[in-house]
């Protein structure tokens, strides 16, 4: 697949006042660059010039290593002004990543203008882009492996659980839910959970799975260690499962 991955360099902007990103692009003195997006900044925009010198009109743009709400995207060519969403919503096909289709005429520079809404913070974002025909391929590669990774993680917790009930040993409940939590914060932090259920993007959803997760090992390994109180170590795994 050819997949071309974008420099943002110093492209990083925060609005300097309120704008509704799906209008119009906004005007550099509206506009404050920054050179590390922070956690306090949970819309922001980044701008990124391409020049298309091949025959293909049609790219699609690919974003990752954030969860995002919405994506707004601006392609300014010639007098030419396309605009683009996409973020957690429901699309046919199926689709788990962030790809905007482009007209990209040959040989003519693209100005692109991409809002971002996090609301759980911001986070550097990675833009490539790829013929829309190879787009497809690689999309749907991604989604099988993630729902194979985390449908054997529901398997896994499934059969612990079938062994705890005539065992009755808890070794088998903890690892059970920590494998079951932690296919739960993969499934929403990719998307599955809330393209599913049409959820939100909410902290709680995102992390508190992770949390119960870690809870659950450090139990896991106090009973599987036959650690009993008041062994020391039993109380500090206590308490850190407990916090």
């Amino acid at each position: 697949t050819r997949e071309y991955f974008l420099k943002t360099g110093n492209a990083l902007f925060v609005s300097r006042e309120a704008l509704n990103p799906q209008i119009a692009v906004p005007e550099m003195s509206q506009l404050l660059p920054v050179a590390r997006l922070q956690r306090s900044h949970t819309d922001y925009w980044v701008q990124l010039n391409l020049v298309n010198h091949t025959t293909e009109t049609r790219w699609t743009l690919d974003t990752s290593n954030l969860v995002a709400a919405e994506l707004t995207a601006h392609v300014q060519t010639g007098n030419r002004h396309q605009i683009l969403q996409q973020g957690f919503r429901k699309s046919w096909p199926f689709d788990l990543r962030y790809g905007m289709t482009l007209d990209l005429p040959p040989n003519n520079i693209a100005r692109i203008w991409v809002h971002v809404s996090a609301p759980l913070g911001g986070a550097h974002p990675l833009f490539s882009i790829l013929p829309a025909q190879h787009y497809q391929e690689k999309t749907f590669s991604y989604n099988t492996q993630l729902l194979i990774a985390i449908g054997a993680l529901v398997i896994l917790s499934i059969y612990q659980l079938v062994i705890f009930i005539p065992t009755r040993d808890w070794a088998w409940f903890w690892s059970a839910l920590f494998h079951l939590c932690g296919a739960l914060a993969w499934a929403a932090q990719t998307k599955i959970l809330l393209y599913g259920l049409s959820l939100g993007v909410h902290a709680a959803l995102l992390y508190l799975p992770l949390f119960v997760a870690c809870a659950a090992v450090l139990l896991f390994i106090r009973i599987y260690l036959k650690l009993h109180h008041p062994h020391p170590l039993a109380r500090l795994l206590d308490g850190g499962a407990i916090a």
